[in-house]
């Protein structure tokens, strides 16, 4: 009898042994798979009103009165290459450096700018090689406005102004040379401030600020030489305006178009000039 029992229960013992080793996997399948449907629960509970996604159907919760919607996440910018260029920039200069994501408009402002003031100068530096290269017909042009020669003759006759006119030939040297050297100087001068404001396009608005005040003074050369010179001096005093052949009026005031365009655009302040505006900027930690 004793040994039928102890059959007996060995047989219950393995059949028990293969039953409970049948369960155990299922057992950790169902509660693995009991885990990820209360974790997808989860997330649809904390997704805002109206989302979309993989996780987006189903039932929608409520949200309680008096709770705040939630906002979505932010999603944050790519480096852009005009940052990165700047961040070379402020890593080669050790200047201050506007933090920038994507475009920089006020760099793109800078480089016009600087194009314009490159091309008054250009323009001016140009003008007075002509003058020391070919020098006869411009000197002849000094000449005629000067003797006040080549007038009309009915506006002659009835300007009163003859007395002005100068006969010394040492006189239109000077005037001549006078006019040469303004010309070199705003060329030279507008040309260096454009060098000047590329190199400080990326930096802070008090360096680019120094970069810039050469070439205000270069333009405000170039309107000193063109109007006061060529329109007051030689188209009023002279009488230019009645001339019939040697008549730079028209020249002139194209040139003072262009220096008040530069004048102009040099000195409109920027956003750290505006009041109530801070500009963000991204210095070189110090060593």
């Amino acid at each position: 009898m004793a040994k039928w029992l102890g059959a007996l229960g060995l047989a219950a013992a393995g059949v028990g042994g293969v039953w409970a080793a049948r369960r155990l996997p299922v057992a950790a399948e169902v509660s693995r798979t009991a885990r990820a449907v209360a974790a997808d629960g989860l997330r649809r509970m904390r997704l805002p009103r109206g989302a979309v996604g993989p996780h987006a159907s189903g039932p929608r919760v409520s949200r309680p009165r008096g709770l705040p919607r939630r906002a979505p996440a932010a999603v944050p910018r790519p480096a852009s290459v005009a940052g990165v260029c700047l961040g070379a920039l402020a890593r080669w200069d050790g200047h201050a450096v506007p933090s920038c994501h994507g475009t920089d408009p006020r760099r793109a402002a800078r480089l016009a700018k600087a194009a314009l003031t490159a091309a008054l100068g250009g323009y001016a530096a140009l003008t007075a090689f002509g003058n020391v290269t070919d020098p006869a017909p411009n000197r002849e042009f000094v000449r005629h406005v000067l003797t006040m020669d080549d007038r009309a003759p009915e506006l002659a006759e009835l300007s009163r102004n003859g007395s002005r006119a100068i006969h010394r030939p040492w006189v239109w040297r000077a005037a001549y040379g006078c006019v040469i050297g303004g010309e070199a100087l705003v060329g030279g001068l507008c040309l260096v401030s454009s060098w000047r404001q590329v190199r400080a396009a990326g930096a802070a608005h008090d360096h680019f600020a120094r970069a810039a005040s050469t070439g205000i003074a270069g333009a405000a050369g170039a309107l000193l030489l063109w109007f006061l010179g060529f329109q007051t001096v030689g188209g009023e005093w002279f009488g230019m305006w009645m001339n019939q052949h040697w008549n730079g009026l028209d020249s002139a005031a194209r040139v003072c178009g262009y220096a008040g365009v530069v004048l102009l655009l040099l000195c409109l302040p920027e956003e750290a000039d505006v009041p109530g505006r801070a500009v963000r900027e991204v210095r070189r930690p110090s060593r």
